[in-house]
């Protein structure tokens, strides 16, 4: 049970997270370099170098995303620029099926802030498994931050368990590496007075949260 889950559980769990990630990409480096070491025929040579510089280039995009989304990047209690945070989740999103209309207002807000808006970005890009637009609006007000991250295409998915964790919490599930990213993201909801809600049909997938200022 998560109530039984101390500091070091949870961020045990979101490096597991962080290594899933990285794994392929990783490894197709490594599977990369040894076609380099033994193979001596130009075009397999060729295809190998290749492959090296797109899995660098997308090892390096999910960490800058992880370091944002995950990590306290500019120590604890920054704030974070949405236009740096826009070009990370674009990077990222090279490697996704899904593209990124990225409208969010050229400001700087709360860590948390920048951390659950990319959080919200990656789960609704990873919930189009087949193509489409991921759209993000962010605005800042009297009353606070919010944004508005929509998903849509012609098939949308997010599993239920994700969809729960991430709009009421953990309601009696264990939490794993597979949930710590949704229940990452509506801790962070909390600290900061908000809720995600989100509506989810075959078509578009939309979460919308105001968090106080």
């Amino acid at each position: 049970m998560i109530s039984d889950l101390n500091e070091t559980d949870i961020a045990a769990l979101l490096c597991s997270r962080v290594c899933h990630d990285l794994i392929s990409p990783i490894g197709a480096i490594a599977n990369g370099m040894e076609v380099l070491e033994e193979e001596r025929d130009a075009e397999m040579r060729a295809h190998a170098l290749e492959l090296l510089g797109s899995s660098a280039a997308q090892a390096s995009a999910k960490l800058q995303f992880a370091r944002l989304a995950f990590g306290a990047s500019g120590g604890l209690g920054a704030e974070i620029s949405l236009e740096d945070a826009g070009e990370v989740a674009h990077r990222l999103f090279r490697f996704l099926k899904a593209d990124l209309d990225w409208q969010a207002e050229k400001i700087n807000v709360d860590q948390d802030a920048a951390r659950l808006l990319l959080n919200l970005v990656h789960m609704a890009g990873e919930s189009l498994p087949r193509g489409g637009t991921v759209t993000v609006r962010c605005t800042t007000g009297p009353e606070g931050v919010e944004m508005e991250v929509q998903g849509t295409g012609g098939k949308v998915y997010l599993q239920p368990e994700h969809l729960g964790m991430l709009t009421s919490g953990p309601n009696g599930h264990d939490l794993d590496a597979r949930l710590i990213q949704p229940w990452f993201a509506h801790q962070l909801a909390g600290r900061h007075g908000g809720h995600v809600s989100a509506e989810q049909t075959e078509e578009s997938l939309t979460f919308r949260v105001k968090l106080a200022g």
